[in-house]
């Protein structure tokens, strides 16, 4: 499966992020993060992760090379550690390789993905086989970014399933195939939503998805929309559980409302 993960900054992607992380791990053989601001480093201290920085020169690492990293570690937390996008896109390129040729299952995730596959300029073909062709084969991928403007639409076009928080603007969602409802929900400065189906609102109001702040301001909860072409479910981020910390880029802690 391809997972579009979406929202603008600040609704508490990686937060959210990190329980389907801790909720998929025993799922699969493996799972990796490539980790372009250095995030989930909570998910390392709880034991699913194992953290490797990746200076200059990683680009290079060989498929082979890379299948002797993976080999006998259950997740492994990869951090961009000031690599150009380039050299972080040719760094994918070849884990990609080493993941596929290892015949095992993988829970990829892939934290600010418009730069593995902008929109605008080039990046390697295994990257693009990856949304189209390797989900099929044992992989698991979530794509994580900000604007729906900035990733390569054939990814877009090839997520299969998407959990889709609040935006400044909603006029390019429609580029997943998986959203059949009014995209104004994602709206940051909606009220209402008319036309909002039942199974999308809230005791029986349209209303649009919210973020929860605490009296400083910080994100303490957010509304999310899956849907998966079956399923269409409103989800409130606050009810979820999970055992690791989440740290924010300014390795503040994020307050729990639970």
């Amino acid at each position: 499966m391809n997972l579009a993960f979406a929202a603008v900054t600040g609704w508490g992607k990686t937060y959210v992020s990190h329980s389907y992380i801790e909720e998929n791990a025993d799922d699969y053989d493996v799972t990796v993060v490539l980790d372009y601001k250095d995030e989930y480093s909570g998910l390392v201290e709880s034991g699913y992760l194992k953290r490797m920085t990746a200076p200059s020169g990683t680009e290079n690492v060989t498929p082979e090379q890379w299948r002797d990293i993976v080999a006998g570690e259950k997740g492994l937390q990869v951090v961009r550690a000031g690599l150009t996008d380039e050299q972080w896109q040719e760094l994918l390129a070849n884990l990609i390789l080493a993941l596929e040729a290892m015949d095992i299952s993988v829970f990829l995730v892939l934290d600010e993905a418009h730069r593995f596959a902008p929109q605008r300029g080039n990046y390697p073909d295994v990257i693009d086989t990856l949304a189209t062709t390797y989900h099929g084969d044992g992989f698991g991928v979530v794509w994580l970014f900000q604007r729906f403007a900035k990733i390569d639409k054939d990814v877009l076009s090839c997520c299969t399933a998407s959990m889709l928080g609040g935006f400044r603007s909603t006029q390019d969602i429609e580029q997943l195939d998986t959203v059949e409802y009014p995209t104004d929900v994602h709206k940051k400065d909606r009220d209402r939503v008319p036309g909002l189906p039942d199974e999308l609102c809230v005791d029986g109001e349209p209303l649009a998805l919210q973020r929860f702040t605490d009296d400083e301001g910080h994100t303490v909860g957010s509304e999310w929309i899956y849907t998966d072409g079956e399923t269409l479910e409103r989800l409130d981020s606050r009810d979820f559980e999970m055992e690791s910390e989440h740290y924010g880029s300014d390795r503040k802690r994020i307050k729990h409302p639970f």
